[in-house]
């Protein structure tokens, strides 16, 4: 298809995005790179390169395209670009800047689980633990159709902050509904202790 099309910039985005789910992200970084110069201000191209960046842990890289597909206003999902950075923003240890590109994101899409356990995040490294807790809860509402490891963790987490706020007994709820959705959960054994005791 890029052989009959060279100059198709969606084309080039579909292989970049073909090649990421592989894992092949030296292919997936070259073809985003390939959509974006033939078309500079193409949103998809920069939050792909941006994922493969987030992928590879570069943070700033992954910044400065999730800001060139912010840029583009006519970009129909900048909850994902606001997430992006957020993301980066946080791994860059910038909690300040995460905090405002996850609520960013949240007012984009409030239903967004992602920046909204993204946020409870950001709360949780700041010792805020009351606020860190209703994000997780907050999720959990949204999230009843969830994977079980996502859910057990969104329960892992809330039962963490709960109990770092001094909620204890709905703390243990949560301990309890982590492991029980999910014995296989990385922290499940540490749910069922805790909520035993």
């Amino acid at each position: 298809a890029e052989k009959l099309d060279p100059k198709n910039h969606e084309i080039k985005n579909l292989i970049g995005f073909t090649f990421m789910v592989r894992g092949d992200y030296e292919n997936s970084e070259k073809y985003y790179k390939k959509a974006i110069s033939v078309k500079k201000d193409y949103p998809e191209a920069h939050i792909g390169l941006a994922d493969v960046y987030i992928i590879l842990k570069k943070w700033n890289n992954a910044i400065h395209h999730a800001d060139e597909a912010l840029s583009n206003i006519l970009y129909m999902s900048p909850y994902e670009a606001y997430n992006i950075r957020g993301w980066a923003n946080f791994n860059n240890e910038d909690y300040n800047s995460a905090e405002v590109d996850f609520r960013n994101a949240i007012s984009s899409n409030p239903n967004y689980v992602v920046a909204i356990y993204n946020l409870g995040l950001v709360y949780e490294k700041k010792g805020m633990y009351s606020p860190s807790s209703s994000q997780f809860l907050q999720a959990i509402d949204i999230c009843s159709r969830c994977q079980s490891n996502f859910l057990s963790d969104l329960h892992f987490r809330a039962a963490e902050t709960l109990s770092a706020a001094g909620e204890k007994e709905t703390a243990n709820e949560h301990y309890k509904k982590c492991w029980q959705l999910n014995p296989k959960y990385l922290n499940a054994e540490k749910c069922r202790s805790k909520a035993e005791n």
